[in-house]
């Protein structure tokens, strides 16, 4: 009987946990094919704020009405294609904050006045141009993504612009017939004749290309960071005319073109730190208004300018970390330190093959595997800074020179002053006025003192002076070692000359 009644109870326990599995499983069905509607957690507010959104193929939840907001949030969830559907219930709202939610391709309304879709994983963006055909009040909306080329729009904007106005024919085609329901994404946005975005912050995304950001022409603060952007047209940024802040750090930028002068008439703020650039072309830059421009933590080794003249705002920038060469780098600290450009950064120790330069770390030679050098160039550029370190050597010691002849005659004459009023004390000491013997031991030994201080620069003087003597003598040795080099280059080229003459003599000797 115990054990009917174990098996009993048993098969019962099996029978209700099928039948909460099945329960669970129907309840599941249901939600995902009824999605619930979403709620902004505020109702009343101007701003909607929703905690969690899921948006997919087998789960569109409609979103609620924002024809009285003007702010949209979405926290968390996970929307992997924020399509032009999905933004056709967004009503009138104007600015969109999104979250982490996995986007990977995004439609940009151009009602929006200030988008934030940063730490996503966005790839493709989606930006309606809209085209005005004449002096219409009409426009025609098109899409275009990152893989429109200029061409494709060119061809567009040809063709519309040979387009008679619709407008009569579609106003007497909605008035003859009852308008059925259709998805809000396709009925084109009404009354909009340019893309209205200000503030833009796709920052921390997995965008490659950014030629299409070009319509967005109101553009006031552009913050594109930690993307995959390896190359920059910097005309796609030229018709925002109300653009100060652009930010490009920390993406994969080893490329920035220029081919025409370009203005920037607003730009104030320029940041392209931590990229892989290895050579800067600023000289068709017309940035009238730029007051901080950050270059720093890339692989540059000069400008092609030597002057920042061109700048006539600049404030601030940040260089450090780089692979300047010394010879552009010199000239070019002289002029910030002329036009009283604050440089924001510097380098506290430099790699054995480098050297300091105000703050700076810098090479005189650059070695690169893909450049072909001559070696006839190669040793020009050596004796050429072998010249200037040189120059620097002499110019050093001779103000070292200076400096030690006016400190110890400026010390002798101070010890002379000080000792001229002792022998009256040792006169005053002898009738024990104690107060004027304390106070001339403080003098000695303020005099002690100054003297240790000035031994102590001179003993840095002579270290400075050390290390200053063991660079210049190392690149002497790799300047002779180069030239060792030249010269069995030249005497293989001489044994191979003679060769290819005996091989000559043979070969007519033989016919």
């Amino acid at each position: 009987m115990e054990n009917r009644s174990f098996h009993c109870s048993l098969k019962c326990d099996r029978v209700r946990m099928i039948i909460r599995l099945l329960a669970l499983f129907l309840f599941l069905q249901v939600s995902l094919a009824e999605p619930k509607d979403l709620e902004c957690k505020r109702k009343s507010a101007k701003i909607c704020q929703l905690d969690f959104v899921i948006w997919g193929n087998n789960q569109k939840p409609k979103f609620p009405d924002l024809s009285s907001k003007h702010t949209l949030v979405i926290r968390s969830g996970s929307i992997a294609e924020f399509s032009k559907t999905l933004v056709s219930q967004l009503g009138s709202v104007t600015k969109v904050q999104l979250g982490q939610l996995g986007i990977t391709s995004l439609f940009i309304s151009p009602q929006w006045t200030s988008l934030k879709a940063e730490f996503n994983q966005i790839s493709e963006l989606h930006i309606e141009e809209l085209v005005d055909v004449g002096d219409s009040t009409d426009h025609i909306p098109k899409t275009f993504n990152e893989r429109d080329t200029n061409e494709e729009v060119e061809r567009f904007v040809n063709q519309t612009s040979a387009i008679g106005n619709p407008k009569d024919e579609s106003d007497e085609a909605l008035n003859a017939t009852e308008v059925p329901e259709v998805p809000l994404a396709d009925t084109p946005f009404i009354d909009i004749t340019v893309n209205a975005l200000v503030f833009l912050n796709l920052a921390n995304n997995r965008l490659k290309s950014v030629d299409n950001l070009k319509f967005l022409s109101k553009l006031k603060e552009l913050l594109l960071d930690g993307n995959r952007i390896e190359f920059i047209k910097m005309g796609t940024f030229a018709g925002m005319r109300n653009l100060k802040k652009l930010s490009l750090a920390n993406n994969k930028i080893n490329r920035i073109v220029t081919p025409e002068p370009t203005s920037f008439l607003a730009l104030e703020k320029l940041s392209l730190a931590f990229n892989q650039l290895t050579k800067l072309d600023v000289q068709n830059w017309a940035m009238s208004q730029l007051t901080h421009l950050d270059v720093s933590h890339n692989k540059l080794t000069a400008m092609d300018v030597t002057t920042l003249d061109q700048f006539v705002s600049l404030e601030k920038l940040a260089m450090a970390n780089n692979s300047w060469h010394c010879e552009w780098l010199s000239v070019a600290v002289k002029d910030f330190d002329r036009s009283f450009v604050q440089l924001e950064d510097a380098q506290e120790t430099c790699p054995k093959d480098e050297y300091e330069l105000k703050g700076f770390c810098c090479k005189y030679f650059q070695h690169s595997e893909d450049d072909s050098i001559n070696t006839f160039d190669r040793i020009k550029r050596m004796e050429e800074a072998n010249k200037m370190m040189k120059q620097n050597f002499h110019s050093k010691v001779e103000l070292f020179k200076t400096e030690w002849m006016t400190n110890a005659e400026a010390l002798q004459q101070k010890a002379m002053n000080k000792l001229k009023p002792y022998e009256e004390l040792d006169k005053k000491m002898q009738k024990d006025d104690n107060k004027e013997a304390q106070k001339a031991m403080e003098n000695l030994s303020k005099l002690i003192e100054d003297c240790n201080d000035l031994l102590e620069k001179v003993k840095n003087a002579n270290e400075h002076n050390k290390q200053y003597t063991q660079r210049f003598t190392s690149l002497f040795y790799t300047t002779l070692a180069e030239k060792n080099k030249l010269v069995q280059e030249m005497t293989k080229a001489a044994t191979l000359e003679e060769e290819m003459k005996k091989y000559e003599m043979s070969f007519k000797a033989n016919n």
